[in-house]
């Protein structure tokens, strides 16, 4: 619907939902769930339940490339924080000038 709603194309209205049904982006849950206080958390197995009989935003298997894409730039990102790559200073050491 978004697809053909910003290609101009007519929109079919929604009459129903599914109900039951449910949503996830796995990745944000996670991060979620692991920075949430060890009283508040579901448990993990619960959690991967969930996510089992959840569709999933943004990988499907009809086109995976956008969740590869997410994936590289969520390793990349998190390489970068780790590392300090993203750090101008620490990713290319400054030339040294010569002393007389």
């Amino acid at each position: 619907m978004a697809y053909q709603d910003a290609l101009g194309m007519p929109v079919e209205t929604v009459t129903g939902y599914e109900i039951g049904r449910r949503c996830v982006f796995a990745l944000n849950d996670f991060r979620a769930w692991k920075d949430s206080s060890s009283a508040a958390r579901a448990g993990l197995v619960s959690v991967l339940r969930n996510w089992i009989q959840s569709d999933t935003t943004p990988f499907h298997w009809n086109d995976p490339r956008p969740a590869l894409r997410y994936l590289e730039r969520s390793v990349t990102g998190f390489l970068r924080s780790k590392f300090g790559a993203d750090d101008p200073v620490r990713a290319k050491p400054s030339p040294q000038l010569a002393r007389p």
